[in-house]
């Protein structure tokens, strides 16, 4: 078996909590793939990027404290490439005494490595994530109400709610692991 990123595109994921997914690991040790893990990494990653969107935009930056983490940062990657390390590095950012315009300048110049993109969403955009994420849970809980009811031979009320997923725009298939949705483009 193998994965695509763009399958897991499909499943509703964020490429970049994949990419997270795998920094949190070393890449001399083999990597683990669960559904449930990848979860608790778009849950982390949404948490992060909410919690970094929300810093102060204003003042400048105080390059002399940034040192010591920027530091920090390198002796992480210079560690045979200890992305792990260096992914906790931004976390010790956010809870260190910094100003906020500080923890901007670290945490860029940590993605300029790491690629998540952790400043590029606004607000808005976390807010909008966030109602993704409802939206996709009510799929899902559809979609195991729509199961269920097909198990009990409830023919009306899962064409009743293959409809309404219908109106939602969701594609849904049935195979072999069970049932695979995205919504239509």
């Amino acid at each position: 078996d193998f994965l695509t990123v763009s399958l897991l595109e499909e499943k509703g994921y964020n490429p970049l909590v994949y990419r997270m997914f795998c920094l949190q690991s070393h890449y001399r040790k083999p990597l683990t793939f669960t559904y449930e893990s990848l979860d608790n990494t778009a849950k982390a990653y949404e948490k992060l990027t909410k919690r970094i969107a929300g810093l102060s935009k204003d003042g400048t930056a105080d390059k002399e404290k940034a040192q010591p983490y920027l530091d920090s940062f390198k002796e992480a990657l210079d560690n045979d490439i200890n992305t792990s390390l260096g992914l906790t590095c931004v976390y010790d950012v956010l809870k260190a005494q910094l100003d906020d315009a500080t923890k901007l300048y670290l945490i860029n110049e940590f993605d300029k490595v790491l690629s998540l993109d952790l400043t590029k969403a606004s607000p808005a955009q976390a807010k909008t994530e966030s109602a993704d994420s409802e939206i996709n849970a009510e799929v899902e809980a559809l979609i195991a109400q729509r199961t269920k009811a097909r198990a009990e031979k409830d023919w009306a009320t899962a064409d009743a709610i293959r409809d309404k997923l219908k109106e939602m725009r969701v594609v849904i298939k049935d195979t072999k692991d069970g049932i695979e949705w995205h919504f239509e483009n």
